[in-house]
């Protein structure tokens, strides 16, 4: 059964809408609206994942930066109407040495990451490949490092400023 289909969920996903003061747009988008943001954000993540849409076609990642914009606010609006799962699945087959899908996810942790739900960070980075990544969270001017452990763990290696 989908959010959409399931009238407690549904209530609580309108309500968080509501009254969300996080919840900032360019303009007020309704719950119908943001469903679809939704729906069409994991469609897009599941095409990059089975390799169907092409760095050569600039229209489809310029369609995924376009959702950037909306992805920190769609999270604070739905992050108690338990769809965080339904994104985390979408993330399982995705080829993260692809610098466009890396940028995308690495917005949607940062994200998260202010919502105190470290357990779904913590299963987001499940799917990263091991080594170490360095990702510029240019908003907050420095760089985090980080490395795979064996079993899945993720660990800050340091914070550096920017030069």
């Amino acid at each position: 059964m989908s959010d959409q289909d399931d009238p407690a969920r549904r209530e609580l996903f309108e309500r968080i809408v509501a009254t969300d003061t996080n919840y900032q747009l360019p303009r007020q988008r309704s719950p119908e609206e943001l469903q679809q943001d939704w729906q069409y954000l994991v469609s897009k993540m599941q095409e990059l994942a089975r390799g169907e849409i092409s760095k050569r076609d600039p229209g489809s990642l310029e369609e995924l930066r376009q959702l950037e914009s909306h992805i920190e606010p769609f999270l604070h609006a739905v992050q108690s109407a338990g769809l965080y799962y339904e994104l985390l699945a979408a993330f399982r087959y995705v080829d993260f040495y692809d610098r466009d899908v890396f940028r995308l996810f690495s917005n949607v942790t940062t994200a998260l990451a202010p919502s105190g739900r470290r357990d779904l960070v913590k299963s987001f980075m499940l799917f990263m490949p091991e080594g170490w990544i360095q990702d510029d969270h240019s908003k907050m001017g420095r760089d985090i490092i980080f490395v795979k452990r064996p079993g899945g763990y993720w660990l800050p290696m340091g914070s550096y400023p920017d030069p």
